[in-house]
């Protein structure tokens, strides 16, 4: 999908009416690049010369039908156009209209600097910082690119703007999406065009520009003159531009050090609920979500871990059965839980993992402006909703609980006012999962046929779907195969069923398996396992033997 990047508000418009007019001639979705430098910002603009028409390529030749959908189209054909003519036509649109441009050029230029959006802006403020006037660029040799689309990069402009230049100096926040692309269309073009390209590396393949950090105006003044020194530049330009970098060097190294004399950390506005929703019985942990109440994280409420918003919790189910830790807590907002947490609950209880939900309602989406959530959602329904995704242990915790009948909840709930939430976390802690885990049994058993016979005349117990399936292992002296029962099935129940044993065959098999192999080897007088030949008695035994092993 190509994008455009703004460097400001006049240009938000400007790119806007330019990106419609784009996915029109393309058939492309065509997105836009806006950071906080341009988007929580205000200016006057002048709208004077939005009108002016965009331009058609006469240079890109249209498919029969042209690139955009229509009925009916087979996903193979909008899969041609897309990856043949779609993202190829969004380029020849950027050509014909100059989306990308030299900005700053100089008669014998040998330094060229590229940059999109904010950064853009950023290099023309340094470049005034360091007293680089035009008639200091053309003694210097300087060229200026400005990209309106950073992807997909437009190759011809950028092959006219490298021809004669020694070095290429390529400005981006983040990763290098550009730098990489200008190496890619440059490198089997010419022979006699390959100028260096510095941009998050040197020409050494050494880290130069940040990554991570913000790109200011200070840092890409002092990159630049890092570049610009090592040209042979005029005696007095070169002074120039060492006293300037000096000076920004020494500016940045003060702002570094400044230590502000009273600091204060965020925390939960008065009053709000989440100061006391957040907290944890001794001994426990929460898991933090996002929200305002991911402020509980260097609070002293023994709240841990990082998660996506939709994700809350949902890392305990792959961290359980590998502690030796019963329970935990996780902290979402009724915001999150309307948008995309719900989906985080039902995982939990798919998975069957131990963990209370403490669903923090304050009917706002506080963390962005504090309006109400796209839709209705109130505690009652809440309710509804755990209830039917199976959670049977289910708390709503109040100020004034009275105020909620049991009409107007699901079956089962249990109501507690605030100031016996501590009592209401402990009792959850307690007997979440027990509860989860009786609920499991009484599934499987509605499930289960009627009671089978077993080989011997005995009577066994119903056996499940899974657990009555014959499993068949093929592999050392040939293929065994063993019937697993409901009795051993049970007895392995409590064990993780996809942790791996890994043998020295070759072999991964689910640890249940084990203690289901130790039961059938200990019922040597079953009849059929006495017909069994001699041999395959001693290759049974050895397997299991293995798997022991492998267990301790």
């Amino acid at each position: 999908m190509p994008y455009l990047y703004p460097s400001s508000i006049h240009e938000m418009i400007e790119m806007g009416l330019l990106g419609i007019a784009m996915s029109r001639y393309s058939g492309c979705w065509v997105g836009m690049k806006v950071i906080t430098e341009t988007v929580e910002t205000t200016a006057e603009i002048d709208l004077t010369d939005e009108m002016k028409p965009f331009i058609i390529p006469t240079d890109f030749e249209m498919p029969p039908g042209g690139l955009n959908l229509r009925w009916p189209d087979d996903r193979y054909e909008q899969d041609l156009r897309l990856q043949d003519y779609k993202g190829f036509a969004a380029i020849a649109f950027a050509r014909a209209n100059k989306v990308n441009r030299i900005t700053m050029d100089s008669p014998n230029a040998r330094f060229g600097i590229m940059a999109s959006g904010k950064s853009y802006e950023d290099i023309r403020q340094a470049l005034r910082e360091l007293g680089i006037t035009p008639e200091v660029a053309a003694k210097i040799g300087l060229r200026l690119y400005k990209i309106g689309m950073p992807w997909p990069l437009e190759p011809e402009g950028v092959r006219q703007f490298a021809v004669g230049l020694e070095e290429i100096f390529i400005v981006e926040e983040r990763r290098e999406i550009v730098e990489n692309q200008v190496k890619q269309e440059l490198f089997n073009w010419r022979d006699d065009v390959r100028p260096r390209i510095v941009g998050k590396m040197d020409e050494h393949d050494k880290r130069f520009l940040t990554f991570a950090a913000e790109l200011s105006v200070a840092s890409l003044a002092s990159s630049l003159t890092e570049r610009l020194l090592r040209l042979n530049l005029n005696p007095e330009i070169a002074a120039m531009l060492r006293a300037k970098a000096d000076w920004f060097n020494g500016r940045l190294a003060t702002q570094m050090q400044a230590v502000a004399p009273i600091t204060r950390t965020p925390y939960f506005c008065s009053g709000c609920p989440h100061n006391t929703s957040t907290k944890v019985p001794e001994g426990s942990r929460a898991f933090a979500g996002i929200g305002c109440h991911f402020m509980a994280l260097w609070m002293d409420r023994n709240t841990e871990t990082y998660t996506h918003m939709g994700g809350e919790g949902v890392p305990w189910v792959g961290v359980a059965p590998f502690t030796k830790e019963e329970h935990v807590f996780a902290n979402l907002g009724d915001g999150t839980y309307f948008h995309s947490g719900s989906l985080a609950i039902r995982q939990a209880v798919s998975s069957g993992a131990n963990i209370t939900y403490k669903i923090l309602y304050n009917d706002a989406t506080a963390m962005t402006g504090g309006q109400h959530v796209d839709g209705e959602l109130s505690p009652q329904q809440i309710t509804f909703q755990l209830h039917s995704e199976g959670i049977r242990e289910i708390y709503l915790v109040s100020e004034n609980p009275g105020a909620y009948s049991a009409n107007e909840i699901a079956p089962g709930v249990k109501t507690a006012h605030r100031d016996e939430l501590d009592s209401v976390m402990r009792e959850a802690a307690r007997s979440e999962g027990r509860v989860r885990h009786r609920v499991r049994a009484n599934l499987c058993r509605r499930k289960a046929p009627s009671p089978q016979t077993r080989h011997d005349g005995g009577s066994s117990p119903p056996r499940d779907h899974q657990s009555c399936r014959m499993r068949r292992l093929r592999g050392l002296f040939g293929a065994i195969e063993l019937h697993l029962g409901r009795a051993a099935g049970d007895r392995a129940g409590t064990q993780a069923h996809h942790q791996p044993i890994d043998l020295q065959q070759g072999l991964f098999l689910p640890e249940r398996l084990l203690p289901v192999l130790c039961h059938h080897r200990r019922r040597q007088a079953a009849p059929a396992r006495a017909a069994r030949p001699r041999q395959y008695r001693r290759s049974a035994g050895t397997f299991v033997a293995a798997l022991a092993r492998a267990a301790l």
